[in-house]
């Protein structure tokens, strides 16, 4: 909580909007902490969006969305995994904000299936934080470049 998640899926969204892309943006309709129409953060910084019961729902967006944002993905069920690859095999760029584990430390809603990861490794959402994150730490990028070395020789021309 209070991690910046929905700020920066607030900053991601505004990048896009600059760069004249088309975007929605969707959270629970259980998510009516400050707003029903509004994702917004805790500095308040607010965006509107639609509210959805069911990921599903999310699949309406018009042919010339380019951009879709998910706030509070932990309070959707696992379905929300199939509509964001959906959504991304539509050519949609799709950007998820939500926490992964509960206050127990245990899997929260569809989140982990949607992280990126190696191992027990969580690499980051997005690619330049996982190309920092494997610049930092050098074993695992080591061992990453190896399995996939590994891997490609088996695979013929």
């Amino acid at each position: 909580m209070f991690s910046g998640k929905t700020e920066e899926l607030i900053r991601r969204i505004r990048r896009a909007k600059f760069a004249n892309l088309r975007i929605e943006i969707f959270k629970p309709t259980i998510d009516t902490r400050y707003s029903e129409d509004d994702v917004v953060s805790h500095d308040f910084h607010k965006i509107p969006c639609h509210s959805v019961k069911d990921p599903k729902e999310m699949l309406n967006v018009g042919p010339d969305v380019q951009v879709v944002g998910i706030d509070e993905a932990q309070f959707y069920d696992m379905s929300l995994v199939d509509v964001a690859q959906e959504l991304a095999d539509r050519g949609i760029r799709v950007i998820i904000a939500g926490l992964d584990t509960d206050f127990l430390g245990k899997p929260f809603g569809p989140m982990p299936y949607l992280m990126a990861s190696y191992g027990d490794q969580k690499l980051a959402q997005g690619r330049e934080a996982t190309k920092q994150l494997l610049k930092d730490n050098q074993e695992l990028c080591d061992e990453i470049e190896a399995k996939v070395r590994e891997a490609l020789k088996n695979v013929k021309d």
